[in-house]
This record gives structure tokens, sequence and C-alpha cells, in this order.
């Protein structure tokens, strides 16, 4: 299974003080420059959100219910026999619905349909793909997977610290053609900082 990696990405806009370069001396100026930093950090998911769906029917609201519960159960014993470990959590909602056939007239109910909403999240992303396969062999439906960091912080603060670096060396860029270089920071501004795939 290829997953693809996350771009943790950070910019801002900084404020630095303009320093005038002599051959003798330093002189510090009241000029100020704005720039922009940017950085782009690459690192791995840790962690997937994997759904799943387990559907049953019946001629009653009560029957629906107990047939998915029972599809369901074998469902979460093979999840918890496999791959149930600190690593995995579960969220789950049932919902029931209906079944109406519209094609008489008037229209008549038919049954009803139980639907068990499963979320898993998974943190070792070697068991996605076992797991995946053992939806199917147990008569549940596969969803979406969506891919994510169990810690954003570190990698964003990493980001945002390259972009920083960033800024100034574009400053200095910017002044070295009047022979000047950027000085204190006068103001940080920070206008964006994201992660995704």
């Amino acid at each position: 299974m290829s997953i693809s990696k996350f771009l943790v990405l950070g910019a801002l806009v900084a404020s630095f003080s303009t320093v005038a370069i002599a051959q003798t001396a330093v002189v510090t100026s009241q000029s100020t420059i704005s720039a922009i930093g940017e950085a782009e950090i690459s690192i791995d998911p840790t962690k997937a959100d994997y759904s799943v769906t387990v559907v049953a029917r019946g001629q009653s609201v009560k029957e629906a219910l107990s047939n998915n519960a029972v599809a369901s159960k074998k469902f979460m014993d093979v999840l918890s026999n496999k791959f149930r470990t600190e690593k995995t959590d579960i969220r789950n909602q049932v919902t029931t619905e209906r079944e109406i056939n519209y094609e008489v007239k008037p229209a008549k109910v038919i049954g009803y349909k139980a639907t068990n909403s499963i979320v898993i999240t998974v943190r070792d992303l070697n068991a996605l793909g076992p797991m995946i396969d053992e939806v199917g062999a147990v008569g549940a439906e596969s969803g979406y997977i969506s891919y994510g960091l169990l810690d954003k912080k570190a990698p964003k603060s990493s980001a945002l610290s390259a972009a920083a670096e960033d800024a100034r060396a574009n400053a200095d860029s910017l002044l070295k053609p009047y022979g000047k270089k950027s000085g204190a920071v006068l103001a940080v501004i920070q206008s964006g900082a994201q992660a995704r795939p």
C-alpha cells in the first residue's frame, strides 16, 4: 500500500531593522524591511482513520438492529483478536432507516436497514493492509482512509523556525545590493502553517 508523506508548511512575514555596512564602522539606521519566509518539511503520516460500515436488514427496526448487532460482533471479534492493541481506537454509531418501495402506489415500507458506521484510528500503519483484507472477509464494507499526524506541534514548530530563517535570508538578499544587512527582528506575523498530504 502506498502511503503519501505529509508536507508541513510554515509561512510568516518578519520585519527587521536594517544596518548599514561601512568600511570601518557599523552604523545603525532607523529604516526597516519586511520579508516573507516559507518552509516545507516532509514527514511520514503516523496514524490513519479507517471507516468501515456494517449493514443489516430486517422486517422491523428491532430485527434490523438485532441482525446488525450479530454482524457487527463478528467483525469486532476479528478486529479484537487480530488488531486490538494500544495502537488502535474504535468509534461507532448505529443508525436505522426505513426502506420504501416507491414503484407501487401508494409507496410501501418493505423493511428496515440498520447501519453501524465504525471509524478505526490505527497508529500501527503496517496493520492497515491486513485489516482491510479482514473487513471484506467478514462482509463489512470499507470506506475512506484518512491519513494524519498524531503530533502536529513538533513538525509545525520546525517548519516555522525554518520559515523564520528563510525570511531573514530573503531580507539580507534584498539589502545586499544597497550595502546593508538585516538587524534585530522588530515584528513577526504568522501567515500560515499547515499539514497536508
